[in-house]
């Protein structure tokens, strides 16, 4: 009889410490998972870009404030920069910073901030738009941070919540679940860090505070010729997660997910798994 082996629970793994420092010192994972979108197919809408989508919810003025709580390596921060006259970029990894920073000629670069959201840096009614993108799910009070947000905004601003709905490539986690309940690391599961915060439960959080909240989605297919995309996408989850699972029980969950896919590529011709994403908008 196969031996399970009982590991420690990763739900708290999107706040701990030492998982967003192990994910985030620099922005090589977040790259990582974000070329997997190389491979999505946009069902109805397709924008141009998703930056410039979420973007265009507001009504730009040359004179506005901008700041992006949790920049990251700073996908959004050129956008920013010809809409509003002054944009602060803040993000608790010096590394992010740095990545974000070396993005821009010295006359161009936003303010840089090492900052954590529950405690913004910024006066109060100082910000006509706050961006939160993509980041909501790693504050360990989340409440906290949406009451910064609306503190710092000035009267008519905005708040920009990137997120993804609660199924987002759920056929990967699928896998990826099944994988790990077929070898000895039974008791792992797939992190889902959305599951604190997502297009569905999130607006209730923010219309604790703001009064208009609207959300806005996007829809698409990722359309997967072989394993190794995805798998990239399983592989860039790890750091941070290690003492959850040992090295040859991830290697025997990756095998057994890699086996899987390949199975459904030769009977499908692809692997497709669904996309959600969008923007929440809070005034």
């Amino acid at each position: 009889m196969r031996r399970r082996v009982q590991t420690r629970t990763n739900q708290d793994a999107a706040t701990s410490p030492e998982t967003l420092a192990a994910q985030y010192a620099d922005g090589d994972n977040l790259r990582s998972r974000i070329s997997i979108y190389d491979y999505l197919e946009r069902v109805g809408e397709s924008p141009d870009t998703l930056e410039r989508w979420v973007l265009d919810h507001v009504a730009w003025r040359a004179s506005m404030t901008a700041a992006d709580v949790g920049c990251g390596p700073g996908p959004y921060l050129a956008e920013l920069s010809v809409r509003a006259a002054r944009v602060v970029a803040l993000d608790l990894s010096p590394g992010m910073l740095r990545d974000a920073s070396i993005r821009f000629a010295a006359s161009r670069r936003p303010s840089v901030v090492v900052a954590d959201a529950q405690r913004l840096p910024l006066p109060d009614r100082s910000v006509d738009v706050v961006l939160c993108a993509h980041m909501l799910y790693h504050v360990p009070d989340i409440d906290a941070a949406v009451a910064e947000f609306r503190r710092v905004l000035a009267p008519g601003g905005t708040l920009l919540v990137v997120l993804n709905g609660p199924d987002d490539k759920a056929e990967i986690r699928t896998l990826w679940r099944d994988a790990a309940l077929s070898v000895s690391e039974a008791a792992f599961t797939p992190p889902h860090w959305g599951d604190r915060a997502n297009l569905d439960n999130a607006p209730e959080m923010l219309g604790a505070h703001f009064p208009s909240v609207t959300v806005d989605r996007l829809r698409g297919v990722f359309r997967f010729p072989a394993a190794g995309p995805p798998l990239t996408w399983v592989e860039s989850l790890r750091p941070g997660t290690e003492h959850l699972v040992a090295d040859a029980g991830w290697t025997a969950v990756n095998a057994r997910i890699r086996e899987r896919i390949e199975e459904i590529v030769a009977r499908d011709g692809e692997f497709r798994v669904s996309q959600q994403s969008g923007v929440i908008v809070a005034r």
